[in-house]
């Protein structure tokens, strides 16, 4: 786990995303980056689960719908079952999904949403303009960190 400040702003007054590692989230993490946030990088859903309970916190999460070795579901009801991070949106990406992947992709995609994901995206290529966007509707007004 890697917490990487933004290069320019404050960090003291930037939104904290956690990213979940699939073979973009090097490309999500800059552009997070890039727009001023705080990234929380991480190798995989315990990883992330473990930085959440040791009490601190994020605005947002990025993870991936299908990642080797990884379980989605089990992030995202271990992170809505923290009182503290009931309000924390993530967004689910499926990018360039397999025949099989995209087979399933309406049923992961419904069982995300009823387990409290805010937001499935399913992207034919990587576009992190996309990306961003879609994670710049999920943010909260400010970050949490200015709001204790």
């Amino acid at each position: 786990m890697q917490i990487k400040e933004p290069s320019t702003g404050n960090p003291t007054k930037a939104f904290r995303i956690l990213v979940l590692a699939n073979e973009f989230s090097e490309d999500i993490t800059q552009e997070c980056l890039r727009q001023g946030f705080e990234v929380v990088a991480v190798s995989n859903h315990n990883e992330g689960l473990a930085f959440l309970q040791s009490h601190d916190h994020v605005d947002a999460a990025i993870t991936p719908a299908f990642a080797e070795g990884s379980n989605m579901f089990e992030f995202l009801m271990g992170l809505y079952r923290m009182p503290e991070n009931i309000h924390v949106p993530v967004m689910v990406i499926s990018v360039e999904p397999t025949e099989l992947a995209s087979f399933c992709t309406p049923a992961v995609e419904a069982a995300a949403k009823l387990l409290g994901a805010y937001k499935f995206i399913t992207l034919p290529e990587f576009d992190s303009r996309q990306v961003m966007r879609e994670l710049k509707a999920l943010l909260p007004e400010r970050p949490s960190k200015l709001e204790a």
